[in-house]
């Protein structure tokens, strides 16, 4: 039961369950056109709005004006069985009553509320649902699982970043110890600068041949050999023999292998045969000349695999030329290019096989 407006506050005086709230006008759902008058002082003021408050409730349904949130719960979750025989309390109408100028307005707003009711009360929760407090259980619970998943998400965040942070420890040690960034203040080193010019083979292994001697002191034939290995990835068959220049080359590189494996902290087999030797004495020849159909009997690997391993060792042996300028060794480099354009002819660096 409304008491009093107070229009300075934009707020109105309430009496309900024996007590007299304020509110803000905002809060109004609905106005009945049933009026009480109650004296406006004295101490009988509230005994005689509880007395009109019972005479009102024996005569209507008061269900739907308790409060807007309750009103708006109980029509929804309100069932035949469960509904009151007696009158509904009459509600002034806004434009006969309350001289509500924008009729059109105010139907349109009217035609969205009723579709909105609609949709509610064929909304799963209403169906289902037939209490408020059942619907704000749900609701509780739902709130308390939402935070739990979000607690979880950042768990789950934090713990990839510890993942990730250890990871990045790890690699900025290798680095260390291999020699591509200082130990100190973590800057880039020359080992480093040159690790990054190359990205078809492994890195970390081709810089450490070319710091470490390794290549200079191959022959431009054995050069092209020995970084086949770095290139060709397929599982090894069996271990090919090799002639006796070849195979001190890969023996250089099993060396430079190992110092990443010391670094790594990791079991070595699984690291080494990553590098297959097959090829080495089909690019020995192949860099020397030899045609394609006499490399092809030399091995029994596909035509295919072949000709990406030569296209792949091209551009190997132009990073690595990249990487032997960018250290200032410039001998190495003319020897790289050279070893470049030996591999770079015939029908593998064709543009189209039907010529």
């Amino acid at each position: 039961v409304v008491l009093a407006q107070h229009a300075s506050r934009r707020s109105i005086s309430v009496f309900y369950d024996n007590q007299i709230f304020e509110h803000e006008i905002s809060a109004l759902f609905a106005l009945s056109a049933v009026r009480v008058f109650i004296p406006p002082d004295g101490n009988e003021r509230l005994e005689v709005a509880k007395k009109s408050l019972t005479e009102i409730q024996q005569r209507f349904d008061l269900t739907n004006l308790s409060s807007a949130l309750f009103w708006v719960w109980e029509d929804l979750f309100i069932t035949e069985q469960h509904a009151s025989k007696k009158e509904k309390i009459p509600l002034l109408d806004p434009v006969e009553d309350l001289q509500v100028h924008d009729v059109e307005n105010y139907r349109l707003q009217v035609q969205k509320r009723t579709a909105v009711w609609e949709e509610l009360k064929n909304n799963l929760i209403t169906t289902e649902i037939t209490t408020l407090k059942e619907a704000y259980d749900r609701y509780t619970q739902r709130k308390l699982i939402e935070t739990k998943i979000k607690n979880k998400k950042e768990e789950i965040a934090a713990a990839q970043a510890l993942i990730a942070s250890d990871d990045l420890r790890k690699m900025r040690r290798v680095l260390r110890e291999l020699g591509h960034i200082e130990p100190t203040h973590g800057v880039i080193t020359l080992k480093g600068r040159a690790a990054c010019e190359v990205n078809t083979a492994d890195e970390l292994l081709a810089s450490e041949l070319l710091l470490s001697g390794a290549l200079s002191a191959c022959s431009k034939p054995e050069l092209v050999a020995l970084l086949s290995c770095l290139v060709y990835t397929e599982p090894r068959k069996s271990e090919p023999t090799l002639r006796p220049k070849l195979n001190a080359a890969f023996k250089r590189l099993t060396d430079a292998a190992n110092t990443i494996v010391r670094a790594f902290q990791t079991p070595p087999d699984e690291y080494l045969n990553a590098f297959n030797p097959e090829l080495m004495e089909l690019m020995f020849q192949w860099s020397q000349g030899a045609t394609f159909a006499h490399v092809l009997k030399l091995t029994d690997a596909y035509e295919g695999t072949i000709v990406r391993v030569i296209r792949r060792l091209e551009e190997l042996l132009r990073q690595l030329a990249s990487a032997a300028l960018a250290i200032g060794n410039h001998e190495l480099k003319i020897t790289l290019d050279d070893a470049a354009a030996s591999i770079k002819r015939n029908i593998v660096f064709a543009a189209s096989l039907y010529v």
